[in-house]
């Protein structure tokens, strides 16, 4: 039986340090059908020299202009000719097996425009740190999604294989709002738009290192010095999400005071009480592993002790 044609399509911006890895992954795939698209964004450090030595095993994309992640995937999504394209960033690794899982998945359910399966995250020296998320949702979660304002336990972009006539239909998006964390937009107008066909397996490995956007410990400082930013970003992602279901002809929209860390952050800044808190908190879970989420919620009260503190000192 003729198995679907895939697409890994990496995203590179001066990962030189990684790329080759990430290619060689892609390309160790035991699959018969797929190819390598990779979208340089053009970068300034030894990327593409590189990727030179691959050949014509992959297809390179040398963009004149750096523009972030919807640039890449704008420029990168029309020259794919698989009818799933796997998304890998070029900081990570595919581990075997990936393309196979991925194919059987597509064949099971053909109308799930997401497939999403776990991903390994690793420290720098190679050390386990977790497997993402605990357990992925799968089939129709629009109506959790609504009620939660767009939250859902999607895998981070290399967990991620989306259908290529969603991408097509999404597509092109503006660069500026999407530099960065455009998984999110995607897995969240997926999973509104279609099924989640869950994969539970480990797909992909992610190193957390230094120049990481939003995992690195001295960005995570600065952003949690600033929590009013974090409120004014999810509004900004609510607001270029609905955007996108306008654009798209779908009458529903999405929430920013609906997302459950919209709420633990104004009641970090004090701007709930308590009691509120943990009504809203009890409401808007998702998690359906009780003890996890009583930590959570523990963790919630107890740093907004802290920082009331901190305030009135």
């Amino acid at each position: 039986m003729t198995q679907p044609f895939i697409s890994i399509l990496i995203n590179n911006f001066n990962y030189a340090t990684f790329i080759e890895e990430a290619v060689e992954s892609a390309l160790a795939q035991d699959y018969p059908a797929f190819e390598v698209v990779v979208v340089d964004d053009r970068s300034s450090d030894d990327s593409l020299a590189r990727l030179a030595r691959f050949g014509d095993q992959i297809a390179v994309i040398a963009l004149t202009a750096n523009g972030g992640q919807a640039h890449a995937l704008n420029h990168g999504v029309p020259r794919c000719r698989g009818e799933v394209i796997a998304m890998l960033d070029a900081d990570d690794y595919c581990l075997p097996g990936r393309l196979a899982r991925l194919g059987a998945s597509i064949k099971a359910d053909p109308t799930a425009l997401v497939h999403a399966e776990r991903v390994r995250e690793i420290d720098r020296f190679g050390r386990f740190v977790q497997d993402l998320p605990p357990q992925i949702p799968g089939g129709d979660i629009a109506g959790k999604i609504l009620n939660s304002g767009g939250l859902w336990d999607f895998p981070p972009m290399s967990g991620l294989s989306f259908r290529a006539s969603f991408l097509r239909e999404v597509l092109p998006e503006p660069a500026m709002p999407h530099r960065v964390s455009f998984d999110h937009h995607l897995a969240t107008l997926a999973a509104l738009r279609g099924p989640v066909a869950a994969l539970q397996e480990v797909g992909a490995v992610r190193r957390l290192h230094h120049r990481n956007k939003y995992k690195n410990p001295e960005r995570r400082a600065r952003r949690d010095a600033t929590l009013v930013d974090d409120l004014r970003r999810i509004e900004r992602m609510t607001f270029f999400l609905n955007q996108t279901l306008e654009r798209l002809g779908d009458p529903r929209r999405l929430e920013a005071g609906r997302k459950l860390w919209y709420q633990t952050v104004q009641y970090w800044l004090g701007e709930i009480p308590t009691r509120t808190f943990v009504a809203r908190f009890v409401r808007l879970n998702a998690d359906p592993n009780p003890v996890r989420a009583w930590r959570r919620l523990r963790f919630c009260v107890n740093t907004a002790s802290r920082l009331a503190e901190r305030r009135k000192a």
